[in-house]
């Protein structure tokens, strides 16, 4: 079947067109459609109403409705794309040529068209137009897609004759004010690149030496990434220069990539891991980062100070080689662990120099989930982990301490009756009498039994002090005989006291404590001859000394070492020397609260103790004091005791009855009237009704209903001069601290001797 052609004829003499249909019809290559208007606005119309149902158009340029050349014009305007076969006169051929270059594929002269010219004149003319078309729609397409891109495109050829640029191109000429003509097709673009390298411009050097590669076939391509800042922003370039035969002519694509958001981003990444290796070397952990071999990929600087290697020794070695001794992974291995299971986990280990590591193993995962590395973090924590023993040795020690504090209140008020019924038996008694001597191994036992609640006491930090500021050598120097007495002719002391020692502010007393038990310790100690020697001196204690000691504050202090040359200790019996009612001497030898008192004396005056030992090779403390940096009071003197006596009415409200007929006969023996109760209420009552003179009040501090103060306040109200001494088996630092009894009270701990009794009542009544 042959092809049939679907031909619009635009003729108007009928003569004409009768002949071009007959010649048509006659043909026998191709069958043909024909649609046959006389006026160019019958054609327009065919057109617009059937464009695609036209192939060809046979148009003569003689019409009724348009002449010449802009018949041609008319009809391409319409159909863009449509193959025009123009007919002209005789000897007319000029015009043919004129209508081909109008955009006609060809022209054929009437009279003059043989049957198989006019056939192929139509299919040549329709070919061409199709290519044409296919051409012009390829153009259009490359066109677009150059204009869709966001890099800069350019075509030059070997002259650097720009041939043409995309929309992005002009673009970046017109937002940075660049002459449009400077880089426009037509213009040159290696001029625009020979002035940069005038003013020198390196990437413009670099520019055309790449391009004169690539024309002469050195380089298959050239690429250079470059800066190009604008006063607003900075921005990056990338330019690549690729090659291309056009027309037999070498030309080259000329493609500039805005990289800058890729610059941006590559510096901010180079920037956020900078400052991870800043944070990560900052750490005093040693962190390190591994492949599943267990080769070290990275390491923080902590863990190049521990392998004493540089960063880049380091990287590549196994990390179990960093350990003392080690060629291997060991069964708790953190990274085993990590690497096998796929979570976190952690080890604790002990090196061979004694130091207690903390390792733990992270695995790290990509996007599908896999385990591709893993993070070892190792931390050192010995001091961690003798603070930790510190702390429970201390919170272990509160314990006992609260408990002896309890304990103490209660034994304390059995003292006191002991005590005082002894004291006033003996009085009552000869000194030649048979059970004199009894009496006074009863207050011989009671006196060491109260001796044993102050060592608790001391030790719970609740006993009653009184601080003053002292100068340590003079207080050791006036113990130094009673401490050699103390220790024995065989064994020498020897004092090196500091000049210009630092004042501290603590009870006298307790500083005799402190070294009289230290003696006593050395003195067990030491078999046979010895030597003991105390030395003090100031010093400053910083945050590295006081890290690991949970006890310790930074500061100056005044130093009190206390060392022998006895049998010395080993680490575990170090660990618990400080714990009350431990002992390591025979039974009956010792209380085992020496040290523990030391301990309490020492806390409650914001000191400290450490002890430096080695069985055979004898022991040192070294005891811390605050310096105190107030002005010096001078250590205050005790008064001297003295028995008074008067005739004053006293009430005396106490609880334990007991207690409270000891009260009335010591004072009734010194000549006071007595008044007493066991219930505050019941006293309250009878000093309501009463109408002689009251004036003292002695009230225990702990009774039920109501405590001593709160009875005090109900009498001050009926007796307003009345005085007031409180008694307690609590200490007054206790009773005061915990607001049981305001600052300043007169104040007097069971047990108590009867001068002493008698001392604070004459002492409340004289103020």
């Amino acid at each position: 079947m042959s092809l049939q052609r679907k031909l619009l004829l635009v003729e108007d003499n009928p003569g004409d067109s009768l002949l071009i249909e007959e010649m048509l019809a006659r043909n026998t290559s191709a069958s043909y459609a024909v649609k046959t208007v006389s006026r160019l606005s019958d054609a327009v119309h065919v057109l617009q109403q059937s464009f695609d149902d036209t192939d060809v158009v046979l148009l003569d340029l003689n019409l009724p409705d348009s002449n010449g050349i802009e018949t041609v014009y008319s009809i391409r305007k319409k159909a863009p794309y449509l193959a025009i076969v123009v007919l002209t006169g005789d000897q007319d051929e000029k015009t043919g040529i004129a209508a081909v270059q109008a955009g006609a594929q060809d022209f054929l002269v009437k009279g003059q068209i043989p049957i198989h010219l006019i056939c192929r004149v139509i299919d040549y003319a329709i070919e061409r137009q199709q290519k044409n078309k296919a051409l012009s729609d390829t153009k259009n397409f490359l066109r677009a897609t150059l204009d869709a891109l966001s890099s800069h495109i350019a075509i030059i050829d070997k002259r650097g004759n720009l041939l043409a640029v995309n929309r992005a191109w002009k673009q970046f000429a017109r937002q940075n004010e660049i002459d449009p003509l400077r880089v426009s097709e037509g213009a040159n673009y290696f001029d625009v690149c020979e002035n940069a390298i005038e003013e020198n411009v390196k990437e413009a050097i670099d520019f055309m030496e790449g391009a004169r590669d690539v024309f002469s076939g050195k380089k298959p391509d050239f690429r250079l990434e470059y800066p190009c800042h604008s006063p607003e922003e900075k921005r990056w370039f990338y330019c690549t220069i690729t090659p291309f035969v056009q027309s037999g002519s070498p030309c080259v694509v000329i493609s500039h990539e805005n990289i800058t958001k890729r610059k941006l981003a590559e510096q901010a990444v180079r920037d956020s891991e900078i400052k991870m290796r800043m944070i990560l070397d900052a750490l005093t952990k040693q962190v390190l980062f591994l492949d599943l071999d267990y080769h070290i990929i990275w390491g923080n600087q902590e863990a190049c100070r521990f392998a004493q290697s540089s960063r880049d020794e380091l990287i590549g070695k196994r990390c179990f080689n960093l350990w003392p001794d080690q060629d291997k992974p060991c069964e708790e291995c953190a990274i085993r662990i990590a690497v096998q299971q796929g979570k976190p986990a952690t080890e604790t280990r002990t090196t061979s120099d004694g130091k207690t590591w903390e390792v733990m193993g992270c695995p790290v995962r990509n996007q599908k989930g896999d385990v591709i590395s893993v993070v070892e973090i190792r931390e050192d924590i010995t001091e961690h982990v003798a603070v930790e023993e510190q702390f429970r040795q201390a919170q272990k020690m509160e314990a006992i301490g609260q408990l002896a504090g309890g304990v103490a209140h209660d034994f304390n008020n059995m003292l006191t009756v002991i005590t005082g019924f002894s004291e006033l038996t003996r009085d009552q008694l000869c000194e030649d009498s048979p059970i004199a001597g009894n009496i006074d191994e009863i207050l011989l036992a009671a006196k060491k039994s109260s001796d044993l609640v102050r060592h608790l006491l001391a030790f719970a930090r609740k006993q009653t002090i009184t601080p003053s500021v002292v100068n340590c050598n003079d207080i050791i120097q006036s113990s130094e005989k009673m401490l050699k007495r103390l220790v024995g002719e065989d064994i020498v002391i020897q004092f090196f006291p500091a000049t210009d020692l630092w004042p501290v502010k603590i009870d006298p007393s307790q500083i005799d404590q402190i070294v009289t038990n230290l003696a006593v310790n050395a003195r067990d100690a030491i078999s046979g001859v010895g030597q003991i020697i105390i030395e003090t001196k100031n010093t400053m204690l910083d945050d590295v000394y006081c890290k690991p000691h949970i006890h310790a504050t930074p500061g100056s202090y005044v130093m009190i070492t206390f060392s022998d040359n006895g049998s010395g200790m080993d680490q575990e019996i170090q660990s618990r020397i400080f714990e009350p009612f431990y002992t390591t001497k025979k039974q009956g030898e010792g209380t085992g609260l020496g040290l523990s008192t030391i301990f309490g004396i020492l806390k409650q005056n914001k000191g400290m103790i450490n002890v430096y030992s080695e069985p055979g090779k004898g022991t040192t403390f070294k005891i811390y004091l605050p310096r105190y940096h107030g002005g010096e009071d001078g250590v205050k003197t005790s008064r001297t005791d003295d028995y008074f006596t008067g005739t004053e009415t006293i009430l005396v409200v106490e609880d334990e009855l007991k207690i409270l007929k000891l009260c009335k006969e010591i004072l009734e023996s010194a000549g006071y009237a007595f008044i007493g109760f066991s219930s505050p209420e019941e006293a309250v009552h009878y000093v309501a009704q009463a109408d002689h003179p009251i004036h003292l009040l002695i009230s225990d501090v702990v009774m039920p209903g109501m405590n001593g103060e709160e009875l005090r306040q109900a009498i001050e109200k009926l007796r307003p001069d009345i005085k007031t001494v409180f008694m307690s088996g609590y200490p007054y630092n206790v009773v005061t601290n915990r607001g049981v009894l305001p600052l300043g009270t007169n104040f007097i701990q069971k047990p108590f001797s009867k001068l002493a009794f008698n001392t604070k009542v004459r002492d409340a009544l004289e103020k």
